[in-house]
């Protein structure tokens, strides 16, 4: 039987999700736990949500941050992309900071993957380059030609106006 989160989950409206989660403060904890234990049909969806109801560096998120980033690779798209945006929110922690650097690379290297996976990979990417400037030149050969040859015009330019402001941080 769904619990009324997985109910929600399934025809969720954004407008109604702050309603729904001061209905029931539990939801955010099963949140998590629907990610973390790969409930597929709704794992996505638990992603966006959590996305959508965190405050910055959340820390009913923060014990959990390690998980996400090692779960990455063996989620579907639609997950990786919620889950990068997740991350992108936290301050997460320097001895996890160089898997998800790899995790993030992988991502944006695979190019048969969609633009909008990919480019929040390259946001992760963009943001640990910030804190750690020596990856500045593997930042430059992750954005040539060929890693940007299947993104739209339109997303190519977004990509340099986001290194231009990666590089001079």
């Amino acid at each position: 039987m769904e619990t009324p989160l997985e109910l929600f989950l399934n025809k969720c409206r954004k407008e109604h999700l702050h309603a729904f989660v001061e209905s029931n403060p539990h939801s955010f904890a099963e949140a998590i736990e629907l990610i973390l234990n790969n409930r597929k049909e709704v794992a996505w969806r638990a992603a966006w949500f959590l996305e959508n109801c965190m405050s910055p560096d959340d820390q009913r998120i923060a014990k959990h941050v390690k998980r996400f980033v090692e779960i990455l690779p063996e989620r579907e798209e639609s997950e990786q992309r919620e889950l990068m945006r997740i991350l992108f929110q936290m301050n997460v922690p320097e001895d996890i900071e160089g898997l998800l650097f790899d995790q993030c690379v992988s991502i944006w290297t695979s190019t048969h993957k969609k633009s909008a996976v990919r480019i929040n990979a390259l946001k992760m990417i963009c943001k640990i380059v910030k804190k750690q400037p020596e990856l500045i030149g593997e930042l430059k050969m992750l954005t040539q030609g060929m890693y940007l040859a299947k993104i739209s015009l339109p997303l190519q330019n977004s990509i340099k106006r986001l290194l231009q402001s990666t590089i001079k941080s």
